[in-house]
């Protein structure tokens, strides 16, 4: 049996107590996108937070604005057509509710695992290569999509990392 295919999840929403989803975002390891805005969200329970740092990243073409209910739909259907099982990796518990409850509480059969990369971000590895994704031009910080991509960027040089190490462990014949 192989491996997962792993999705990173990012979301963006109006307030942690007065919660509402503004945008979501995943990216799988071989490559694979998901990004939405919400049209419906409830931009009154928008904390002064986001209204400086999230609302004006907002850019999805027309397309991707979507209802509550479309998103579930277009959601719904983008993790269904992924290959194989898909866990789902995060770096905050929320991001997994906000998910859950974008998909009307029923996650497709194939996502077989949330897992949070709370133990990759504390690594040096893992928090450097997301900094350095952040720093290019044009990958804001508090973006669903380019946080996302960013968390996808640490699991790589993690993976990068641990390979390299591998190889030195490994007695060369």
């Amino acid at each position: 049996m192989s491996a997962p295919l792993i999705a990173f999840l990012d979301c963006e929403y109006t307030d942690p107590v007065d919660i509402d989803l503004i945008s979501i975002a995943l990216v799988t390891e071989n490559g694979a996108e998901f990004y939405a805005e919400r049209s419906d969200y409830r931009k009154e329970a928008c904390s002064e937070f986001v209204h400086v740092a999230v609302l004006p990243l907002l850019d999805a073409p027309a397309s991707r604005v979507l209802t509550r209910e479309q998103l579930a739909v277009d959601l719904r259907a983008w993790l269904t057509a992924l290959p194989g099982e898909v866990a789902i990796c995060a770096d905050d518990r929320t991001d997994y509710e906000l998910l859950d409850d974008a998909v009307g509480g029923d996650l497709p059969a194939n996502v077989t695992a949330l897992d949070q990369t709370w133990d990759l971000a504390l690594t040096v590895t893992f928090g450097e290569a997301v900094a350095r994704y952040h720093a290019e031009p044009g990958h804001p910080w508090h973006h669903a999509l380019h946080d996302a991509r960013a968390l996808l960027a640490g699991w790589k040089a993690m993976q990068a990392e641990a390979e390299q190490q591998s190889m030195i462990k490994t007695p060369r014949k």
